[in-house]
């Protein structure tokens, strides 16, 4: 499913919070058969953290919350994968889960209001101009890999859940 992507051995998830950006990134290196590194390992947006693991040798990382700087973060030889997701279904996953980070991503970016999605997709149409390796992979197209979990199973997940724990 990800064949376009094992030429590289760095590989960079990102997108809006609540676009597929963990259980891709999780795909992604399952299939490849690479070292994953979650957000939660730079404690999302700790700038230091996150370049260190951009040091690793081979991974795929997760980082959403680094999208908006992701053009200067990201290694030349690296490759960086958007996530695109329908932005109501974003907006509803954060409702949901009681997501509150909206505020703090806007400020990021310079803004002070609209849905994080369209701020990060809107930047992303100039980033991806200076990234040279830059893919989209859209949210839909990951219900072929085997740990695709279905809507309704979902529902009951919260924010960092990739698959039903029984």
């Amino acid at each position: 499913m990800f064949e376009r992507l094992q030429k590289f051995n760095r590989i960079i998830v990102t997108g809006p919070q609540r676009s597929g950006t963990r259980i891709c990134s999780q795909m992604i290196a399952r299939e490849l058969g690479y070292q994953h590194i979650d957000e939660r390992v730079f404690n999302v947006e700790d700038t230091v953290l996150f370049k260190k693991c951009l040091l690793n040798a081979q991974y795929v990382i997760h980082c959403p919350a680094m999208c908006f700087a992701i053009d200067e973060f990201c290694p030349y030889n690296a490759a960086v994968v958007m996530m695109i997701r329908n932005r109501d279904d974003i907006i509803a996953s954060q409702r949901r889960i009681g997501w509150q980070y909206e505020e703090h991503e806007l400020r990021k970016y310079g803004e002070k209001e609209g849905p994080i999605c369209d701020v990060k997709y809107r930047k992303w149409q100039q980033q991806k101009t200076m990234i040279k390796n830059h893919f989209e992979i859209e949210y839909e197209s990951l219900k072929e890999s085997p740990m695709w979990v279905e809507k309704e199973k979902r529902k009951q997940f919260m924010y960092n859940q990739t698959m039903i724990i029984s």
